[in-house]
């Protein structure tokens, strides 16, 4: 029985575009101000928000191996959130 197979060498595509600038001018007021706005629409909506979250990251990753595979990428994520309780209308 075979358990494993070693793939082929490949060359490594370089990803583009997953870096946005606008996280270096990030700021505290800029991210409460979109979570309010996402509140203020929970509660217009006759929802009832419960939890939510903000995240914002900025990574650096540095792929090498012995097959010669050498990969940089800088990028940055940016996550939002809420949980709500809403009543179903029939």
């Amino acid at each position: 029985m075979k358990i494993f197979v070693l793939l082929k060498k490949t060359k490594l595509d370089n990803v583009k575009n997953i870096y946005d600038s606008k996280f270096e001018k990030l700021d505290v007021t800029e991210a409460s101000e979109f979570l309010e706005s996402i509140l203020e629409t929970c509660v217009e909506n006759n929802c009832e928000p419960t939890s939510g979250s903000f995240a914002a990251s900025l990574e650096n990753n540095l792929i090498t191996n012995s097959n010669g595979v050498s990969a940089f990428n800088k990028f940055t994520d940016f996550s939002a959130f809420v949980s709500i309780n809403a009543e179903k209308k029939w």
